[in-house]
């Protein structure tokens, strides 16, 4: 069985805006989905974790990438895969916070050329200053135990903390973060909050992180955009 290698991107849309419609929040979705949408965009991969992305942005994105596109997911919480090098089986989901707003859904992809299967999990946890640190660490623990019996993982979302990585090696997870850095930040806001506390996070098991790419979503939003290369050796 030869290496799984694939790239792979997790980014907040902040498409799901409550009381507007697709038409009232189009404009500024679609500003945000550039990143995604770019011919010669860095971030092309066969995997995107997103989160705040509602059926209008599913149905935009599904439409307007390349390739055959098929999605899972739980509310606002999306993974977008390419069907033309993945294949799907089942579905898992959590809900992470007070609501129906923040979650988890995850999904076992078999990859077609290696015969090899990754565990996908998009996740949103509630902001910390609705439930506090305690409440998002013990829901994102709750979380990784779910999906601990799946030795090759990706988990990639909204952790509306930094913190994330840290909580996650008791697991087995490592970041992202920590393989090379492909090129500097692409900011077009020089928001220190972005810049210096990252929320949005990308965590592997059972695979080595190759390199990533962080690039900002743009002056109206607090998140990143991580795009990663990951490699599962052979077993």
């Amino acid at each position: 069985m030869p290496d799984t290698r694939f790239r792979v991107v997790t980014f907040n849309v902040l498409g799901t805006r409550f009381s507007q419609t697709w038409d009232q929040r189009r404009n500024a979705v679609l500003s945000r989905l550039g990143h995604v949408l770019r011919r010669t965009a860095p971030a092309r991969a066969s995997v995107y974790l997103l989160t705040e992305c509602g059926a209008d942005e599913r149905s935009f994105l599904k439409a307007n990438l390349p390739g055959p596109y098929l999605t899972w997911s739980r509310g606002a919480q999306t993974i977008l895969f390419d069907t033309a090098k993945w294949r799907h089986s089942t579905v898992g989901s959590m809900d992470l916070g007070t609501t129906d707003y923040h979650g988890a859904v995850w999904a076992p992809l078999q990859h077609l050329e290696a015969d090899r299967t990754v565990v996908f999990c998009a996740f949103h946890l509630p902001p910390k200053g609705l439930v506090g640190q305690r409440f998002q660490k013990q829901r994102f623990r709750l979380l990784l135990s779910a999906l601990d019996t799946f030795a090759t993982c990706v988990i990639g979302g909204d952790a509306n903390n930094r913190h994330a990585p840290r909580w996650a090696r008791d697991f087995g997870l490592v970041s992202a973060i920590r393989a090379p850095q492909r090129v500097n930040h692409d900011r077009t806001t020089l928001d220190p909050f972005v810049v210096g506390a990252p929320i949005d996070h990308l965590l592997g098991r059972g695979i080595s992180w190759r390199s990533y790419l962080n690039q900002d979503a743009g002056s109206a939003s607090d998140h990143q955009m991580v795009t990663a290369r990951a490699t599962a050796p052979a077993a």
